[in-house]
């Protein structure tokens, strides 16, 4: 599938996180931007990660400097199911199959259920790019190691999904719990 080169020229010190990047040939999605002050002179380091193989990169702009980000939508998806790598989509309207590779998911594509409805963004070919989804989860513990001795330590449990995580020590089998998932997972609170 091609990708497509229509986009809009913006300043990069007008970049966001979330925003779709054309460089050198490749779609980048912004992670994170921070700013940087050297010898006068203002910079943007851009942590991105490449939409087609997931390799995460830093490259620093000057302010001022042209990008090129991508024309983007959202459109709503409903998942039936994932295997193999890849996610089998339908419109929920009009039940329009469709697929995608589940790794634009990230890590939520581990969390995901059968049934639930997202946003994938898609560019001007209606190519998807990526997923906006919910970024909390429920999910029970299977399994957790012992407590340790102190109540403020962590431990490491197997969730429902077959994933680890480290969790609080008051964390047992059998309880639900909310997972946050970005670009990492992370322990929320008890459901």
């Amino acid at each position: 599938a091609g990708l497509g080169r229509r986009g809009v020229s913006i300043d990069a010190s007008d970049g966001r996180k979330g925003d779709i990047l054309d460089i050198s040939g490749k779609v980048w999605k912004v992670i994170k931007i921070t700013d940087q002050l050297t010898n006068r002179k203002s910079f943007k380091n851009y942590e991105m990660k490449d939409i087609a193989t997931g390799a995460f990169k830093m490259q620093t702009f000057r302010t001022g400097e042209k990008l090129n980000k991508r024309v983007v939508s959202l459109v709503r998806k409903q998942v039936l199911y994932i295997e193999g790598g890849t996610a089998f989509l339908q419109d929920p309207e009009t039940f329009e199959p469709t697929d995608m590779p589940a790794q634009l998911m990230g890590l939520a594509q581990h969390y995901i259920q059968d049934g639930e409805t997202i946003d994938v963004l898609v560019d001007e070919n209606d190519t998807p790019l990526s997923v906006s989804s919910t970024t909390k989860f429920k999910i029970r513990v299977e399994e957790a190691e012992a407590a340790r001795e102190q109540k403020s330590s962590y431990k490491k449990c197997t969730l429902s999904n077959g994933r680890s995580l480290m969790v609080p020590g008051y964390v047992e089998p059998g309880q639900e719990i909310i997972v946050t998932v970005d670009d990492e997972e992370t322990f929320s609170e008890r459901a």
